[in-house]
Parts: structure tokens; C-alpha cells; sequence
């Protein structure tokens, strides 16, 4: 009683959860403030429009939403692939039963003792009677005569078990009852598992359409964040040549912001875009300081930061920006090779990290081909999937795990 309650007040927790988040993300606030999907909209729109992505607000909402309601609607119909997985594995323990595959056939519905299907108990009572075990054979014909009463395969079945006993009377009586339906014919449908109606198991679809739901919300601002780390990654790679030809710039006599025009327009996207942004923002009013105090705001990355405040600080105070410039570069250029070192240095941590990672999903091929009716148990039934998506996580985490601990912090 006390399980019970517990379950339900847990429930009834998620289910308060579950409204308050959906309430926060689309009401509007009193004062007239934006509600949390618009304040999200407009923050993804905002950094898509600082990579020179340009993507309305109205675009990135129906991408958001649609990705929400594409992650409920799974999450919603991922209770029906258990049927699925139950009616394959019936399938396939038929089949092994007429290999002669008996072990393979128990272990193939070994998950499903309590099925309602009539051809997985006979299939069950099959592989039990070729093995020797009469007691689990009988209790399992039994159980698909009593699922399809016109079933005349189950019932032949236990007269065949009654026939090993010695039991003529209940073994008489079972071949005149399969005797009996053997006129009536039962549709094949009727001997599989019965179709679950959508509003089936409703708190566990509402539960896994929540939790895809909120997974797919997340979708957009991890798309966004990648894509934004590599254009950092770009802008630094292609920042150490942009400074020497604006060095190379103030020493023909350029002023500074002519030396950055020529490298906009020498140079490739994004370093190009952003020097031009610059030069915009400055010929529109802005001061060249805040101009390039957006430029590190926009990318992110310590080059960017060190580059802007030394071009800041220089303006203010005096100084050579062309023995900077080329300071900077050749700073940038001498950590680029001692990071090429560092990572000759860790490649081997590295590989043995990927080669670890990759031995469970080879040994599974592996065993796979040498015993392909157990390891299918894996991808063809519900439990299996669930051992499947365990361990998938867990070779992440040890993945990540490994390649942080071989990884060198500068």
C-alpha cells in the first residue's frame, strides 16, 4: 500500500512539473513581458543573426515548435514499438522451433511469460516439450488454449504432453476437442498480441512525450552553440594572417581602420565578416572601442579578446599597433604549434581512448555471427533496447570520460 501511494504521489509531482514548465514557456508575463518561448526565439534569432545568419524570428518559432511537437508526437507512439518487438520475437521463436532451435526459442520470448498472445504460449509449450519439461509445456498450452479457445495447434499439443504421461483419458479428450475446432478457422491476427489503442498506457506516452518534448526543445540552442564554437575556431585560425596583413598595412603607411578595411576585403569569411562589421558600426556612428567590443562579443575566444583590448588599450594610451600586430601573430602562430605538439604528444591517449570505445560494438558483431539467435535478443526486444540505450550512455560517458583525462588544459 505504502509502494503504491508513493508512485502516486510521484506521479502526481511530475504531473505539476510537467504543467508548470509548459505554463512558464508560453504565457506572457503580466507587465507585458515576453513569455520563455519568446525570449528563446528571439535569443536564438539574435546569434544566428551575429554568424551572418539571417533567419526571422517567426522562422526560428516554427522550427522550434515544430521540433517540440515532432519529439512529443515519438515520444507518444514509442510505447507501441513494444508490440512491435513482442510480435517480432514471436516470429522469430517460430522459425527456431522449426530449425530446432529450442533454447533460442525460450530465449526469444524469455520477456514475455505474460503475453496475451496464443501462438507465443504454444511456441513456448513447444520448446519446453522438446526439451523435456512437460509441467512448464502443459501450463503453457493450457495458457494459449485458454487465450483462443478455438486454437486446435495448442490443443493437439496437449494431447501430445498427455500422451508422454500416460494420461489416455485427458489425452482422449484433448484430440476430440482439437477435433472439434479444427472447423472453426481462426483468423492469424487473433494468435499475435491485440493492437494497443493509442489511449492505451496513456501516463507512460504523456511521460515519453514529455520527455522527447523537452529534449527537442533543447535541439535548436545546442545546434546553434556548435555552430557557433566552430566559427570561433575558424576566426582564430584565419585572425594570425589577418593581423600580418594589417601590420603589413600601417607600415605602408594605412591608417588603422584602412589597414582593417584591406584585410575585409583580402581575406575569407568569417574574418572578412567581422572586420567589415566593424568598419560598418564605426561609419555608423559607433565608436571603434564599442565596435570592437562587439566583435569579441560575437566570437567568443581568447584571440578575439586579446586582439580587441590591445587595439582598445593602444588607442588610449599610444603605442606601435604594428610591432602589436605582428606580436599577436606570431603569439597566435607559436601557440598553434604547441598545440600541433600537444596533441602529437595525446594522440596516442586519444586513439587508445577511440580504440576502447569501439571494442564493445565490434565484440558485438563479433558475437553476433557466431550467435546470432542470442545477441538478436538485444534489437528485438523491448528489454534488450532498454539494455541497448544503457549502454550507449554509458559508452559516452566513458568515451568523454577518457578523452578529458588525456587532454592537456592551456
Amino acid at each position: 500500500m505504502a509502494t503504491i501511494l508513493l508512485c502516486l504521489l510521484l506521479l502526481g509531482l511530475f504531473w505539476f512539473a510537467a504543467w508548470a514548465w509548459l505554463s512558464a514557456l508560453l504565457a506572457v508575463g503580466t507587465a507585458g513581458t515576453l513569455s520563455r518561448l519568446d525570449v528563446r526565439v528571439r535569443d536564438l534569432a539574435a546569434r544566428l543573426d551575429d554568424m551572418f545568419i539571417p533567419v526571422s524570428a517567426g522562422t526560428v518559432r516554427a522550427i522550434i515548435l515544430s521540433l517540440v511537437a515532432l519529439g512529443g508526437l515519438l515520444g507518444f507512439l514509442l510505447p507501441s514499438a513494444a508490440g512491435e518487438f513482442e510480435r517480432y520475437s514471436i516470429e522469430q521463436a517460430v522459425e527456431l522451433n522449426r530449425a530446432g532451435n529450442y533454447e533460442g526459442a525460450l530465449s526469444a520470448l524469455s520477456s514475455y511469460g505474460s503475453s496475451d498472445s496464443a501462438l507465443a504460449h504454444n511456441e513456448m509449450g513447444v520448446a519446453y516439450l522438446a526439451t523435456g519439461n512437460l509441467d512448464l509445456a502443459e501450463k503453457e498450452f493450457l495458457r494459449a488454449a485458454d487465450l483462443a479457445p478455438t486454437y486446435a495447434k495448442a490443443q493437439a499439443n496437449l494431447a501430445t504432453v498427455y500422451d508422454l504421461r500416460g494420461d489416455s483419458q485427458k489425452q482422449a479428450f484433448a484430440q476430440s476437442r482439437a477435433k472439434a475446432v479444427e472447423r472453426f478457422a481462426i483468423p492469424e491476427e487473433a494468435l499475435y498480441p491485440p493492437e494497443e489503442s493509442l489511449f492505451a498506457q496513456l501516463p507512460l506516452r504523456v511521460l515519453s512525450g514529455l520527455v522527447l518534448g523537452f529534449a527537442f526543445w533543447r535541439i535548436p540552442g545546442l545546434a546553434v552553440r556548435l555552430m557557433r564554437r566552430r566559427r570561433a575556431r575558424k576566426f582564430e585560425a584565419q585572425l594570425a594572417d589577418g593581423l600580418v596583413m594589417a601590420s603589413n598595412g600601417l607600415r605602408a603607411g594605412f591608417s588603422l581602420l584602412q589597414a582593417l578595411d584591406l584585410t575585409a576585403q583580402k581575406s575569407q569569411a568569417p574574418l572578412s565578416q567581422e572586420f567589415g562589421l566593424v568598419l560598418k558600426e564605426h561609419r555608423l556612428g559607433a565608436d571603434l572601442n564599442d565596435a570592437l567590443t562587439h566583435l569579441a562579443e560575437r566570437v567568443p575566444s581568447a584571440d578575439s579578446r586579446i586582439f580587441t583590448n590591445s587595439v582598445t588599450i593602444l588607442r588610449e594610451t599610444g603605442g606601435n599597433l604594428t610591432e602589436i600586430f605582428d606580436t599577436l601573430a606570431e603569439t597566435i602562430q607559436e601557440r598553434k604549434r604547441v598545440m600541433k605538439k600537444i596533441r602529437a604528444m595525446t594522440a596516442e591517449g586519444e586513439t587508445q581512448a577511440y580504440f576502447l570505445a569501439a571494442l564493445p560494438p565490434v565484440l558485438g558483431i563479433i558475437l553476433y555471427q557466431l550467435d546470432p539467435d542470442s545477441i538478436s535478443l538485444f534489437f528485438t526486444t523491448f528489454g534488450g533496447w532498454i539494455m541497448l540505450a544503457v549502454m550507449a550512455v554509458m559508452e559516452v560517458a566513458g568515451l568523454g570520460l577518457m578523452l578529458r583525462i588525456v587532454k592537456v588544459k592551456v
